[in-house]
């Protein structure tokens, strides 16, 4: 009888570092208000993310800000938190390398969610 003989490789992906860290959507989380899944907010508003890794979270960043967080709100697959008020919008944003992310740094690893825009009620145009 053949037994099946399985090799296991200890080399690391290059192509996917951040493989144990994964944010694989963002949703709204105000109080009182049905949650969907969304592509931008406001500053100040709660937002909940979704994905896997998020064990041992150590920061959260938006538009490269760092954001508050409490661990009684988080688990593995899900952060809760507040959007900080001072998160630069738009024009405001001069490195292109973090306009439109929210970064999460783990004890395992990090990962940058793109194209999510933050918006400022006290900075729209007015009509």
């Amino acid at each position: 009888m053949l037994m099946p003989m399985f090799f296991a490789s200890c080399e690391k992906d290059d192509a996917n570092e951040n493989e144990g860290v994964t944010i694989n959507g963002v949703w709204s989380n105000m109080n009182g208000v049905e949650s969907t899944q969304i592509n931008s907010c406001f500053t100040t508003e709660w937002i909940r993310l979704e994905g896997k890794g998020f064990d041992g979270l150590t920061a959260i960043y938006c538009n490269g800000v760092k954001a508050s967080f409490s661990s009684i709100l988080n688990t593995g697959n899900y952060i809760t938190f507040q959007v900080p008020a001072g998160v630069p919008i738009a024009q405001e944003i001069t490195d292109e390398t973090i306009k439109n992310t929210i970064r999460i740094v783990t004890a395992y690893g990090e990962y940058t969610y793109k194209d999510f825009k933050f918006k400022d009620k006290n900075k729209m145009p007015g009509v």
